[in-house]
């Protein structure tokens, strides 16, 4: 009966994450909040990612001594299992933001098929691969989406609100 279960189980998440052959490039980003997003396929493993994700404290602090109410975080994303940045980052990024003074209304997270859909901040943002995060600070955009194993989020985020 397991080995039933299991193979159901992995069928569903193989096929929730497999990527459409056909991409409409002029389907525009969809706006979302945190909890549409977690329904999405590629984003089943987001609550235990989340709650393994160890942060770095020092760096929440610094976060908040710099964070001021004008600065913004753009978030866009593709449903896809196979991303690091969208399965590991993105939940790690919402930690630092859960455990931080960063207010949910400065941040815009979208839902793209391709970095080709029309989305909003194209004025001030390029965006040539997702899933991409960026902070906007004193009107600059850095983006914070690469991080290594020596770099935490925290630290990426702390850097862009301080230039």
């Amino acid at each position: 009966m397991k080995l039933i279960l299991l193979t159901i189980f992995t069928a569903i998440v193989l096929t929730s994450c497999s990527e459409d052959k056909a991409v409409n490039t002029d389907k525009e980003a969809v706006k979302l909040t945190l909890e549409n997003v977690k329904t999405y396929p590629g984003f089943i493993d987001f609550e235990t990612t989340y709650s393994l994700y160890d942060l770095e404290d020092s760096y929440i602090d610094s976060i908040n001594s710099v964070l001021s109410t004008d600065d913004k975080l753009y978030i866009y994303l593709k449903p896809d299992c196979s991303c690091t940045a969208s399965y590991k980052t993105f939940p790690s990024l919402i930690k630092t933001i859960d455990s931080s003074n960063i207010s949910y209304d400065n941040i815009n997270i979208y839902m793209m098929e391709s970095e080709e859909n029309p989305y909003p901040e194209s004025d001030f943002i390029e965006i040539n691969d997702l899933p991409r995060f960026y902070v906007m600070s004193g009107g600059l955009v850095t983006d914070i989406t690469e991080t290594s194993d020596t770099v935490s989020i925290e630290k990426n985020i702390y850097k862009a609100l301080k230039k």
